[in-house]
């Protein structure tokens, strides 16, 4: 299961734009209206990518719009200069953090393709599945 930080408030402007009841809104992604309400107070940290996608439809809106990107972490060393402005220099990123954070989002990325092979895989088998109700349906006409 892949979870995402997101902004609870982008979701529920999309709401209330809207005209939905966090209740009407909670019984679409089928939970109950407080595990919702968590989710726009950002009480819930992550949010489930299913129910991103749900939100998504609901909404008519990218599903990815609601995730909060991620927040760089750079060291720097400040210089103060003369004018008692900070101007930054030497600004640099711990190479062990990065390489760490690469393999995270590697992995989360092979996560994120075997999701959308299986998703592919099963919008086939849907679209076999109509074709052949169709084709039965025909028959039955004839």
């Amino acid at each position: 299961m892949i979870t995402y930080r997101v902004n609870g408030k982008k979701i529920k402007e999309d709401r209330v734009s809207k005209g939905l009841s966090q209740e009407e809104v909670a019984d679409a992604l089928g939970m109950v209206q407080q595990a919702y309400s968590r989710i726009e107070t950002n009480v819930t940290k992550k949010v489930d990518i299913e129910i991103l996608v749900k939100l998504g439809v609901l909404f008519g809106r990218d599903y990815n719009e609601y995730i909060v990107k991620a927040e760089s972490r750079v060291n720097q060393r400040i210089k103060v200069g003369d004018n008692n402005q900070g101007d930054c220099y030497n600004v640099y990123k711990s190479p062990r953090k990065i390489s760490k954070r690469m393999q995270e989002v590697e992995k989360e990325l092979v996560e994120v393709r075997g999701q959308l092979v299986e998703s592919q895989r099963r919008e086939s088998e849907l679209l076999d599945e109509i074709l052949l109700l169709k084709e039965q349906l025909a028959k039955g006409k004839k």
